[in-house]
């Protein structure tokens, strides 16, 4: 009952000792829980790792390097799963994340999430995915995610997004968006107060430059930035 640490990275539980360890409900002391590596295949035994109901002082979860996929929906649903409070790095399949969004996500009211400071965290689709479907981060000023891996995936997901309508600064420098990204952003109708658009080193070239010239929604006055 006074376990704190449990740490089984790099074994063979697979699904089975997975779903044995995320019924436990005695271990409600537990901080650090590491299955990595484990050949976990289903995605099922992942989430229901995450939502666990006991352990609410957890605040490090490794679940990375099994071969369970998650879909962005699902990767949310098993963080939100996740009933510590105190809860400062997960790492699932395909993708960590740090305290920092993690509040955001889980914890922060959502009218105070005003800016997002997630620059240089090897942040992928997965996680744009995720950042992309938020619904209630309706006072959202600022999203500096500059110097990730998000790919035109990722930036086409956070386009999608119908809620930021008080979105002035987007910053997706450095993230590999190419023309498609550029394009897909020029499609958002929701940033109606943008005001500067950064997409510098993402080789958007003539045709995602065209792209972002076309929109209609943001300001006449909105600074978008690229490479020529």
């Amino acid at each position: 009952m006074n376990l704190e640490i449990l740490d089984l990275h790099q074994n063979k539980i697979e699904d089975e000792g997975a779903r044995a360890i995320g019924e436990n409900n005695t271990w409600e002391k537990v901080v650090k829980l590491d299955l990595s590596s484990n050949k976990i295949n289903e995605k099922p035994t992942i989430i229901s790792l995450c939502g666990n109901g006991s352990w609410k002082d957890l605040k490090y979860l490794f679940l990375k390097d099994n071969q369970a996929v998650l879909e962005v929906t699902e990767a949310l649903k098993a963080i939100e799963g996740v009933a510590s409070k105190s809860l400062e790095k997960i790492d699932l399949p395909g993708a960590s994340f740090e305290q920092v969004l993690l509040q955001c996500l889980k914890l922060n009211k959502s009218e105070s999430v005003v800016e997002l400071p997630l620059s240089d965290n090897g942040y992928n689709a997965l996680h744009a995915g995720i950042i992309g479907l938020n619904t209630t981060w309706t006072n959202l000023q600022t999203l500096n995610l500059p110097r990730n891996s998000i790919g035109a995936e990722g930036a086409t997901a956070l386009s999608h997004n119908t809620t930021w309508t008080n979105l002035q600064t987007l910053n997706l420098e450095g993230n590999k968006i190419g023309a498609e990204g550029a394009a897909a952003s020029s499609h958002n109708t929701t940033w109606i107060h943008l005001q500067t658009l950064n997409l510098r080193y993402n080789q958007i070239g003539v045709e995602g430059a065209a792209s972002l010239n076309k929109n209609q929604a943001w300001p006449k006055n909105v600074q978008i930035r690229y490479d020529h």
